[in-house]
């Protein structure tokens, strides 16, 4: 989540809190790239029968080097470039998207994940940390929810916490649009920022 230090400078951003208890879980690992499966598909809306709500939070942590890597959140999945962590002692966190100085050394990263009360994943990063564009790409988040990759137009919004409102930052920033895998079941796109992110559909 965005910290404290940081929350007076955001007072655009409005009120979604998830806070609920975690269970330690070291279940990350990387794994081969399958952002090639992933492409952009249409399809008609369907009903939301299939939706399964978990009560239950998920918590674990990723040790992520300079090389960066795909990782695996439980059902969900990530992908760092390689150089495409900023080393936020020499950056600010507010300059999304923006060029950085990319950490020499492996970090840690905290995140826990569980699906809302509409039965859509909720995925919360602790760490504040931006990316840059590298020549391989940016930052991909990908979430399970086969649903949302059936429906017509399923968003990953940014959920800052401190009670304030999920947003959809492709309203700003067209490259941040959510696209789907309606075969796999996912629904994925850019992300330039850590804090937490929510499917709506």
């Amino acid at each position: 989540m965005v910290p404290t230090r940081i929350f007076s400078r955001i007072p655009v951003l409005a009120a979604m809190i998830l806070l609920t208890a975690c269970a330690a879980d070291d279940s990350f690992r990387p794994m081969a790239p399958e952002t090639g499966s992933m492409e952009l598909q249409t399809a008609a809306a369907v009903p939301d029968g299939d939706r399964q709500v978990a009560s239950d939070t998920t918590s674990g942590y990723m040790m992520v080097g300079p090389q960066g890597g795909n990782w695996v959140i439980g059902e969900h999945k990530i992908n760092f470039p390689a150089n495409s962590i900023c080393d936020m002692s020499r950056t600010n966190y507010f300059d999304w998207g923006k060029a950085c100085t990319p950490i020499s050394t492996t970090i840690r990263i905290d995140v826990k994940w569980w699906r809302d009360a509409a039965g859509h994943p909720h995925v919360d990063f602790a760490q504040a940390l931006r990316f840059q564009p590298t020549k391989r790409g940016e930052v991909t988040l990908y979430l399970k929810d086969a649903a949302a990759a059936r429906a017509t137009n399923p968003k990953i919004n940014y959920c800052p916490g401190f009670g304030l409102p999920c947003i959809d930052e492709s309203l700003l920033d067209g490259a941040l649009a959510t696209k789907r895998d309606s075969k796999g079941g996912f629904v994925y796109r850019i992300i330039r920022h850590f804090s937490g992110y929510n499917v709506w559909a």
